[in-house]
């Protein structure tokens, strides 16, 4: 049996146990890319040329795999699901420096922006984060 949790854009998740996912050669995975070193210049190369000539950031290949810690919490940024563009579901992510153990990741800035396929999502170990709610009644 399977659960199911939709998450709201700004949801945040902690990853439960280590998750690996496959980069794709897209620019709004760049930033994460450079910072797990992902990526060569002839794929940075190949990639300007695949968008020069029009092709779908689908048909490139990717940039490998990359593998975020247990303890990462991730903030929903976008959800792109359209009926019949199965190929473009994803969602896109946001990791705050302070939440990634991962050194790299951690010194890049404030904050890392990167999407993933659907498919690759619904293999996410995460539990959801509750922000805390203050409470302005009870400060008097």
């Amino acid at each position: 049996m399977k659960e199911i949790y939709i998450p709201s854009i700004g949801d945040k998740l902690r990853l439960v146990g280590s998750w690996s996912f496959t980069l794709q050669a897209e620019r709004r995975n760049l930033q994460l890319a450079k910072c797990v070193e992902a990526i060569s210049q002839s794929a940075k190369r190949y990639n300007w040329e695949c968008r020069r000539s029009g092709q779908s950031h689908f048909q490139m290949p990717d940039w490998g795999i990359v593998t975020l810690p247990v303890d990462t919490v991730l903030t929903v940024d976008r959800i792109y699901i359209r009926k019949g563009l199965n190929e473009f579901d994803s969602v896109s992510f946001i990791i705050n420096k302070t939440t990634c153990s991962d050194e790299r990741i951690a010194k890049s800035g404030p904050m890392v922006r990167f999407w993933v396929k659907l498919e690759e999502f619904n293999g996410l170990c995460f539990e959801p984060v509750e922000e805390e709610v203050k409470n302005e009644s009870a400060v008097q």
